[in-house]
């Protein structure tokens, strides 16, 4: 019974989370509201809202639910934190790219380029609320609600990573990817707390906006490597890198706390 009450009260926040989104529509300059690709003014209404609701749930479920000691920053892991994203966004390469490598769209030439309408509202989506409010809700929250009737870090991590990914669904690219982002997020934050699971999230989102919005260097070595044995090696390469950084990270209280109890 414990493992449904989990689920429910996970599944209650996924709803309101995507229902505030949702209403950001109604308030957005450039309504598209029955799109699951939101436009930047869409997801920067949304994501104050869901900053709000997350400050509210956490203001009255703080004596209810289970929480944890952050501990001291732990500098020489900050410092590791943007190389495992540019690992992790390397590892996704080949998600992306699915319909390049199988020849069934070709590689774009040039880098997309950003409305200058939209700059301001996708570097503050980018960079500060997303990686602020997506770790609070799919990582801090989740994980208060989840640990509240079942103590395990294996189960939270499930349900935390299909969570974040069923936000990402507006492709089945970006939701294999999320997947893959969810995990390696789910396991910073198990080991070391939120303050470096929202770092690692702004890492990957900075070489995100930066090779998709001038990345010409980028597509010109994808067309060098042309999808072949070199292109596989390296992504392999750092998919080990990235593992074998993640699980030598120093474990902190959330999963021995799992275990002692």
């Amino acid at each position: 019974m414990k493992i449904f009450k989990a689920i429910s009260a996970t599944i209650t926040i996924f709803i309101l989370y995507v229902l505030i989104q949702i209403a950001a529509g109604f308030f957005a300059p450039d309504k598209m509201i029955y799109s699951l690709k939101y436009s930047e003014h869409v997801l920067f209404i949304a994501h104050i809202g869901n900053l709000i609701l997350v400050s509210i749930v956490f203001y009255f479920l703080s004596k209810q639910y289970k929480s944890r000691k952050e501990p001291r920053i732990n500098v020489n892991v900050l410092l590791i934190l943007p190389f495992l994203a540019g690992l992790l966004f390397i590892v996704n390469d080949p998600v992306f790219r699915f319909k390049n490598i199988f020849n069934l769209a070709p590689l774009p030439e040039k880098g997309t380029m950003i409305i200058i309408k939209e700059s301001i509202v996708l570097l503050i989506n980018s960079l500060i609320l997303a990686p602020i409010v997506e770790e609070l809700v799919f990582r801090e929250l989740i994980f208060r609600v989840t640990f509240n009737h079942v103590t395990s870090w294996k189960i939270w991590l499930v349900i935390s990573t299909l969570c974040f990914a069923l936000i990402h669904i507006d492709s089945i690219e970006s939701f294999v990817a999320a997947l893959i982002m969810g995990f390696v997020l789910g396991i910073i934050y198990m080991k070391q707390g939120i303050l470096y699971s929202i770092v690692a999230h702004l890492f990957y989102n900075i070489f995100w906006l930066f090779l998709h919005v001038k990345n010409d260097v980028y597509l010109s070595a994808l067309n060098k490597l042309n999808f072949g044995l070199g292109y596989f090696i390296i992504v392999v390469l750092c998919l080990a890198f990235m593992l074998y950084i993640l699980f030598q990270l120093p474990q902190n209280s959330l999963k021995q706390n799992s275990q002692s109890n």
